[in-house]
């Protein structure tokens, strides 16, 4: 049974690889009917959802995944994306904070927290973060935009136009 788990699996990776993925999510559903435990079946359909905006289905396979492996920062971080978008900042932070303490120079964590931080008005935070970020890749634009939005709701104007 394990070889033909990981043969459909196999196939649904060659189709996944090929962009057709509609038949992708049929072959990854029927790989975690054979083993609810396959953990990359359920990443990359947790991906394939957020991909397409499902949300909710995204977020289903992400914490399914993770339950089976959480020693994935990249993981974590889709999961605290999908979390953002269904306005899940507290736990969307907790993602992204695992990710961080799983790969420490995770520079999407930490762009993606400060994001998060600017959406709780946790502005000091968010500048960190995105300093970060920025520290790690001196050439993020989006980083600096979105420090210097966070500068200007603290007043530091001038800081603000220099990012």
């Amino acid at each position: 049974m394990v070889q033909d788990v990981d043969r459909l699996f196999q196939h649904g990776f060659a189709l996944f690889n090929q962009g057709r993925f509609a038949q992708v999510v049929d072959v990854f559903e029927k790989v975690i009917e054979l083993n609810p435990r396959h953990f990359d079946a359920c990443y990359l359909l947790g991906t394939l959802a957020g991909q397409s905006s499902q949300w909710q289905t995204a977020l289903i396979y992400f914490r399914k995944a993770l339950a089976i492996n959480d020693s994935l920062a990249a993981a974590h971080n889709n999961c605290g994306i999908v979390l953002k978008n269904l306005e899940l900042f507290e736990e969307a932070l907790e993602s992204y904070d695992k990710a961080i303490s799983l790969e420490h120079h995770f520079i999407a964590a930490f762009y993606n927290r400060g994001i998060v931080l600017n959406e709780l008005h946790r502005y000091e935070e968010a500048i960190e973060s995105f300093q970060t970020a920025l520290k790690l890749k001196p050439d993020y634009s989006e980083a600096y935009n979105n420090c210097g939005l966070a500068l200007k709701q603290l007043h530091k104007f001038e800081e603000a136009c220099d990012h």
